[in-house]
Protein backbone atom coordinates (compact mmCIF):
# COMPACT_ATOMS: atom_id res chain seq x y z
CA UNK A 1 0.00 0.00 0.00
CA UNK A 2 2.71 2.53 0.94
CA UNK A 3 4.53 1.72 -2.31
CA UNK A 4 1.42 2.82 -4.23
CA UNK A 5 1.40 6.14 -2.37
CA UNK A 6 5.08 6.74 -3.13
CA UNK A 7 4.58 5.94 -6.82
CA UNK A 8 1.57 8.28 -6.97
CA UNK A 9 3.48 11.10 -5.26
CA UNK A 10 6.32 10.81 -7.74
CA UNK A 11 3.91 10.94 -10.65
CA UNK A 12 1.83 13.82 -9.27
CA UNK A 13 3.42 17.21 -10.06
CA UNK A 14 1.22 18.93 -7.44
CA UNK A 15 2.83 17.00 -4.56
CA UNK A 16 5.80 18.72 -2.89
CA UNK A 17 8.53 16.32 -1.82
CA UNK A 18 10.43 17.78 1.15
CA UNK A 19 13.16 15.14 0.72
CA UNK A 20 13.95 16.21 -2.83
CA UNK A 21 17.61 16.32 -3.83
CA UNK A 22 16.97 19.79 -5.30
CA UNK A 23 15.22 21.77 -2.54
CA UNK A 24 14.83 25.07 -4.43
CA UNK A 25 11.58 26.99 -4.29
CA UNK A 26 10.11 29.66 -6.53
CA UNK A 27 7.42 31.90 -5.04
CA UNK A 28 5.15 33.81 -7.38
CA UNK A 29 3.16 36.69 -5.91
CA UNK A 30 0.48 39.12 -6.95
CA UNK A 31 2.61 42.30 -6.84
CA UNK A 32 1.29 43.66 -3.53
CA UNK A 33 4.68 43.31 -1.87
CA UNK A 34 6.45 45.32 -4.57
CA UNK A 35 3.72 47.98 -4.62
CA UNK A 36 4.30 48.70 -0.92
CA UNK A 37 8.06 48.95 -1.34
CA UNK A 38 9.26 45.50 -0.28
CA UNK A 39 12.32 44.58 -2.34
CA UNK A 40 11.08 41.15 -3.40
CA UNK A 41 11.31 41.26 -7.18
CA UNK A 42 13.17 38.53 -9.03
CA UNK A 43 16.01 40.98 -9.67
CA UNK A 44 16.26 41.77 -5.94
CA UNK A 45 16.36 38.03 -5.20
CA UNK A 46 19.11 37.37 -7.75
CA UNK A 47 21.14 40.30 -6.43
CA UNK A 48 20.75 38.97 -2.86
CA UNK A 49 21.98 35.53 -3.97
CA UNK A 50 24.87 37.08 -5.91
CA UNK A 51 26.09 38.99 -2.84
CA UNK A 52 25.41 36.37 -0.15
CA UNK A 53 26.80 33.41 -2.10
CA UNK A 54 29.65 35.44 -3.61
CA UNK A 55 28.61 34.60 -7.16
CA UNK A 56 30.83 36.42 -9.64
CA UNK A 57 29.36 35.78 -13.10
CA UNK A 58 25.98 35.12 -14.70
CA UNK A 59 27.12 31.53 -15.18
CA UNK A 60 27.78 31.23 -11.43
CA UNK A 61 24.25 32.49 -10.76
CA UNK A 62 22.74 30.11 -13.33
CA UNK A 63 24.60 27.10 -11.93
CA UNK A 64 23.71 27.95 -8.34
Amino acid sequence: MSEDIIENELADPDVINANSSNPKMIIVGNGFDISVGIKSSYNNFVEYLRVEEKLETNEDIYNF
